[in-house]
């Protein structure tokens, strides 16, 4: 519970400095509007960081559990004689191994 917890303090930190720098990058993407003196150089660099901080936000701590398994998961799963059905996730088929072995 405490790790959880501790993860989703960290996604929360992450993600509110993400907010900020978002908005700091709007502000310079945004300049030449504002500022009609503004340089090009500034719009292209505030660009640049807004696509930047997007494309670098954090995922929560269990979204590994939606994407689909990997091959080695589905090859341990067949060797562990578990039937896996067309669009299990990984979180679901390492539940049923898990039950499994259970560990």
């Amino acid at each position: 519970m405490l790790t959880k917890l501790s993860h989703l303090s960290s996604y929360a930190v992450r993600s509110t400095g993400l907010v900020l720098v978002i908005c700091f990058a709007a502000f310079f993407a945004a300049s030449p509007l504002l500022v009609p003196k503004a340089s090009g150089m500034m719009s292209l660099f505030g660009l640049w960081a807004l696509v930047a901080a997007v494309l670098s936000w954090p995922r929560l701590p269990d979204a590994w559990r939606k994407d689909p398994p990997t091959d080695r998961q589905l090859e341990y799963a067949a060797s562990l004689g578990i039937p896996v059905a067309p669009g299990l996730s990984k979180g679901q088929l390492s539940e049923m191994i898990k039950q499994v072995t259970g560990r």
